[in-house]
Order: structure tokens, then sequence, then C-alpha cells
């Protein structure tokens, strides 16, 4: 996964029963599904809020991180 598929991941985009994160907003326009290892769903169950909105981003604070490191590039 790219960084900015990354830093502006959704958890409306997460499936950790079916281990997939699916992606629809790539760089080339073309939707793509990446599967997740168990060390991967183990790390996404511990910081799962109890019950996330799907628009909620995974990692809030890196995405501000990423726009405030190219803006000073």
């Amino acid at each position: 996964m790219r960084l900015s598929e990354q830093y502006s991941l959704a958890w409306g985009q997460v499936n950790l029963d079916r281990r997939t994160i699916d992606l629809t907003k790539t760089k080339n326009g073309s939707s793509r599904t990446v599967h997740l290892n168990a060390d991967v769903v183990a790390a996404f169950e511990t910081v799962k809020l109890k019950r996330p909105k799907p628009s909620e981003p995974v990692f809030p604070n890196c995405h501000i991180r990423f726009l405030l490191k190219g803006a000073a590039a």
C-alpha cells in the first residue's frame, strides 16, 4: 500500500472478518483489495474503537503529519 492509501484509510474499508482492506481511491483509479495477515489483523484489533464509524480514519494523527510533511517539502 502507498503511504497516502495508508494514511487516508477509513474503518469502512477494513474488513477484519474477511482479513481484507478495500481500496477504492487509488493512484491509477482502479479498485483493489489488500489481504491482511494475522499480525496485521491483531494490530488493527488493538487500535480499533468499540464501534468506529465507517468514515473514521484508522490512523487519525498520521494523516495530519503526512500532509504537513508534504507541505514542508
